[in-house]
């Protein structure tokens, strides 16, 4: 086991986060604080470690994976930055492939059912409605809160099941070649593809100085801010710029790091790529994976 991300998961678990309560003396709702994470369970059936893990894991909006020989746990919570840049340069040629939800289709309803200890253990059911959709008729989604026995808490995650359902409804697969790939499952990167026209993306072809040189123009709009973002040793180098044509073959940065050969990225401020979580990495050959992900909003 990783030990280090596992403490890091622990002591996330341990966070006091705030809910409402009624309070009879005062007669109203006070706020209070409990620790974000707390599992009360009996695993009386047989399973495989990696099961039990998985199902704790999803109680806790946490994802156990294997990195090496080390087992890794990783949570789903705000991140800052991008850890690597995927696009036209570095994806395997037809691999890509993006699907869309409609909001019809996403559930209006999460549910849960739990056995609640503020009840003598009796099994309780939860539901969160989306307001915004209060005229259609129910589509429900029932969500399993493995050892989650404190109302709080699953009113907690069944809000925050629903905010993902309605927010995150692209996903995206590709694959890469297996000694290019510095991201973890977990992790945030940028993305950029032709077919859809998330940036231009390539490689970079030459670097001279300050000057970084792309290995085909990229359309501009003059007068207008435009970003070229660069993956470098498992960093982003970013760069905003005002074009002064309707092409650009090159960009000048001072005190760079970046490379020939480096990604690259281009287009309009904002839309030079899209930001995804990746959701799984899984091996397609002995030379390359495939990454998973989800829009991270």
């Amino acid at each position: 086991i990783d030990m280090e991300s596992l403490a890091d998961f622990a002591a996330w678990c341990d966070e006091l986060v705030p809910y409402d309560a009624y309070d009879p003396v005062k007669g109203k709702d006070v706020r209070m604080e409990e620790p974000r994470y707390r599992l009360n369970l009996v695993i009386d059936t047989e399973m495989s470690a990696a099961d039990a893990l998985a199902t704790i894991c999803k109680s806790t909006r946490a994802t156990a994976y294997w990195h090496g020989d080390k087992l890794r746990f990783k949570y789903d919570d705000v991140v800052d930055g991008h850890r690597q840049l995927f696009g036209m340069g570095n994806i395997v040629h037809d691999s890509y492939t993006e699907t869309y939800v409609g909001l019809t289709e996403i559930p209006n309803q999460v549910e849960a059912r739990f056995l609640d200890e503020d009840n003598n253990y009796k099994q309780q059911t939860v539901a969160v409605f989306d307001s915004s959709r209060i005229n259609e008729p129910v589509n429900s989604k029932t969500i399993n809160l493995y050892g989650v026995t404190k109302y709080t808490q699953v009113k907690r995650e069944l809000v925050y099941a629903l905010k993902k359902l309605r927010s995150i409804r692209r996903f995206v697969s590709f694959e890469v070649g297996i000694e290019g790939v510095v991201a973890e499952v977990g992790d945030v990167i940028l993305f950029s593809h032709d077919t859809p026209q998330y940036g231009y993306s390539g490689r970079v072809s030459k670097v001279e100085g300050g000057r970084i040189y792309f290995d085909r123009p990229v359309d501009a709009v003059f007068g207008a801010w435009h970003s070229a973002v660069f993956s470098v040793n498992g960093s982003i180098v970013e760069h905003k710029f005002v074009a002064r044509s309707e092409t650009v073959e090159y960009v000048d940065i001072e005190g760079h790091t970046v490379t020939e050969g480096c990604a690259y990225s281009a287009g309009l401020l904002k839309k030079e790529a899209i930001p995804l979580r990746i959701m799984s990495v899984k091996n397609t050959s002995k030379f390359t994976v495939k990454l998973e992900c989800e829009e991270y909003n």
